[in-house]
Formats: C-alpha cells, sequence, structure tokens
C-alpha cells in the first residue's frame, strides 16, 4: 500500500486470478477422491488423524448423545439454513462500506460504486456455490454434520475423550484444542498429490493476504482521517513522494501484527469478543445521524452533493435509510447480546467479555479523543470547529 493505489490494484488483480486457479485444483483433488466411502478419503483420514471415518462419524453420535440430540438425522433444517446462508451474505454486503469509504474520497462516483458492491456480491455468491459444491461432493453432508456436532458439544462444555477433553482436537489429533477442521485440513483427506495439496493450502493462504490486503483500506483510512483530525499525532498523515499514507500504513502494519501475535499466543482477544454488538451499535448511531440530519444540520445537508438531497414523497431519502439502518442494526445488537446477557442472569458468567469489549471499543476511544481534544484546546487549535463545516475540495 506505501507503494500505492495502482500496486495495490496489480496485486489485487494476481490474487483474483490465483484464487480462481486455486478454486480449480481445490475442485480437481474433491472430485477425484471419489466421495467420502472411497479408499483415499478414508485411508488418508486414517492416516492424518489417527482415528478411522467410521471412529469420527461415530464419535459425533456420541456427542450428539451427550447433548441430548439425534445425529444423523437426516432432518433438512430449512431456516437454520437460511439464517446461515444469511450471515455469510451479510458479511460480505457489510464489506460495502469500506468500498463506500474510499468513494468518498473521489469526485462524482457513480457507475464505479454500483458495480464495485453488486459485482462483489455477485462473484463471492458464484464462488461460494461453487467451493461448497466440491466441498460436499468430496465428502457429504454427514461429515460436516459431525463436526457441527462436535464443535456444539465443545461450546456446549460437555467434556470429550482425550486428554483436553476437546472432542475435535481428540479426533482430529490438532496439538491445539477447539480447532475446526476447515478445507485446508479437508484437502489432504481427498489427494495423496503433494502438488494438489500444496497449491490448494497455498491458495487458502493468499485469500486470508487477499482479504488483508483490500481490508486494510479501510483501517489506513481511518488512522489518516484521525491524524488530519487531529485526534491521533501529525506524522500519521504525511505522505511520500507518491501521495500515499506511508506512515499510517506502517501504523496499521503494527496494530495489525500486535492484534494478530495476541491472537495467536494467547487467549486475550476473547475478553472483548461482542464485537459484532459494539460494531451493530454504532451502525444504530450512525442511523438516528442518518434520520436527523437533514434538519439538525440543515445548513451542510444543503451543501451536500444532489444523491444526499434526493427525497421520497417529501422525506429526505438519507433519513429512510436512516430508519432502515437503525431498524436492522438495532435488530443485530440486541441478536449479539441477547444470549451473552441471558447467560448471564442466568449465572452462566461472561460479565469479563462484556465488561472487556465495553471498556476496549466504547471507554478507550472516548478517552483517546478527549485527550486529544484538551491537548489541542492547550495549543489554541479548537477541534470542534474542523466538524461544523465540509471541507472543500
Amino acid at each position: 500500500m506505501a507503494r500505492g493505489t495502482r500496486t495495490v490494484v496489480k496485486f489485487t488483480w494476481i490474487i483474483f486470478v490465483w484464487n480462481f486457479i486455486g478454486l480449480a485444483v481445490y475442485g480437481i483433488a474433491a472430485l477425484m477422491a471419489g466421495g467420502p466411502m472411497s479408499a483415499t478419503v478414508q485411508n488418508n483420514i486414517l492416516l492424518y488423524t489417527g482415528h478411522s471415518y467410521t471412529d469420527i462419524i461415530n464419535g459425533a453420535v456420541s456427542a450428539a448423545t451427550a447433548l441430548g440430540q439425534t445425529f444423523p438425522n437426516g432432518a433438512t433444517y430449512l431456516l437454520p439454513t437460511l439464517m446461515a446462508g444469511a450471515t455469510y451474505l451479510n458479511l460480505s454486503t457489510l464489506g460495502s462500506t469500506f468500498a463506500a469509504n474510499i468513494a468518498g474520497e473521489i469526485k462524482e462516483v457513480k457507475a464505479a460504486q454500483t458495480l464495485a458492491q453488486l459485482g462483489s456480491l455477485a462473484l463471492f455468491v458464484v464462488y461460494w456455490e461453487i467451493f461448497t459444491f466440491f466441498q460436499y461432493a468430496g465428502f457429504g453432508s454427514v461429515w460436516y454434520q459431525a463436526i457441527a456436532m462436535m464443535d456444539q458439544a465443545n461450546a456446549s462444555g460437555i467434556v470429550g475423550p482425550g486428554v483436553t477433553g476437546d472432542w475435535l482436537a481428540y479426533y482430529f489429533g490438532f496439538d491445539i484444542a477447539y480447532k475446526l477442521p476447515l478445507a485446508t485440513y479437508n484437502v489432504i483427506f481427498t489427494t495423496a498429490n503433494p502438488i494438489l495439496t500444496g497449491i490448494s493450502t497455498i491458495h487458502f493462504a493468499v485469500i486470508d493476504f487477499g482479504g488483508m490486503l483490500t481490508l486494510a483500506f479501510g483501517p489506513v483510512r481511518n488512522l489518516f482521517a484521525w491524524s488530519f483530525d487531529g485526534i491521533l499525532p501529525k506524522w500519521v498523515n504525511r505522505v511520500n513522494r507518491r501521495g500515499s499514507p506511508v506512515n499510517s500504513v506502517i501504523l496499521g502494519g503494527a496494530i495489525a501484527w500486535i492484534i494478530f501475535t495476541i491472537n495467536t499466543w494467547t487467549t486475550w482477544l476473547a475478553y472483548i469478543i461482542h464485537t459484532i454488538a459494539i460494531w451493530m451499535i454504532g451502525w444504530c448511531v450512525f442511523g438516528i445521524a442518518g434520520i436527523i440530519f437533514p434538519w439538525r444540520r440543515k445548513d451542510i445537508f444543503e451543501k451536500s452533493p444532489e444523491v444526499v438531497k434526493k427525497r421520497i414523497a417529501g422525506i429526505p431519502a438519507i433519513s429512510i435509510l436512516g430508519v432502515v439502518t437503525l431498524g436492522v442494526a438495532a435488530w443485530g445488537a440486541y441478536s449479539a447480546l441477547a444470549p451473552p446477557i441471558a447467560a448471564l442472569i442466568g449465572g452462566g458468567g461472561g460479565m469479563e467479555q462484556i465488561v472487556g469489549t465495553v471498556a476496549f471499543f466504547v471507554i478507550i476511544p472516548f478517552i483517546l479523543y478527549y485527550a486529544a481534544y484538551f491537548i489541542n484546546k492547550s495549543k489554541g487549535v479548537p477541534m470542534d470547529l474542523r466538524f461544523k463545516e465540509i471541507p472543500p475540495d
């Protein structure tokens, strides 16, 4: 990113093409396996886990029995399936906020923004449909139901076999407990070909790198903006001769690596587990701001671009969208907070996670903002004036 947007775009194209090559290789391995009952799959599962396919399925039966459920029951759960699918759709759609942030820095963005948001969603659906087909072609639905059943037993605190009592760690031979055997593991069960497994493994690593590369635009842009607004030191918004915010990139990378290291070697991030709830609450505030903006700050509203000032039946469109945003976000916040609060009321614990999340994402930002506010005020720089006018082009 420090080398400019053009370089990032070139890398993004390389990653995009490579991901579909990797998807094809993963599909070849899955289709060549011949299904979960083939000798290749059966032998590889036994080789890499120390348990046979039948042992793992029987383990899922034991987990289901401990949960008071029946496995496999052959039932089709339409609503849970739709809810699970909606989760991925929602995550992809929420990614459009990053495109909106970037578009906000460019004049007269129209067709490109629509293409970016709808096109990325369409590509996501196509990619995920093909990937899911390969997943089930290689192992069948019972395999993934078994993994889900063991994961549910772990989440419910039901002690499984083995030293750690972790169902997945025991049956899949993990040295770190509670790691789901996702596609990166499943590919080694479908083929013994080192070229196919190597390319497929690199494929999944490249996917992560591609996600980090594009998602980095949002945080880096925020760091730059906060520095420009006086919340962070001035050196953060300095640019190099290419016009790239190199200091923001370095700071963002350092923060990312610190969080990555903490997540790898400790369980500290469990104390801020309710991030989605805070995110949804933030969207509630955003929705309320959209509702009252045309009336609360009519002066800025009238100076806004024409697309912002559009009305529907005499009501500002931005206010209508604000109502929709508030409704969806409020439901999301409720859905995220209801289970932990219910568990807390029921004596199940979890107060430290709620307090940790609120402290990290709500209290600390307020402290940082007002620290910057009073530091700037002591220098005779009123920060609040920066937010009362739309900056000139």
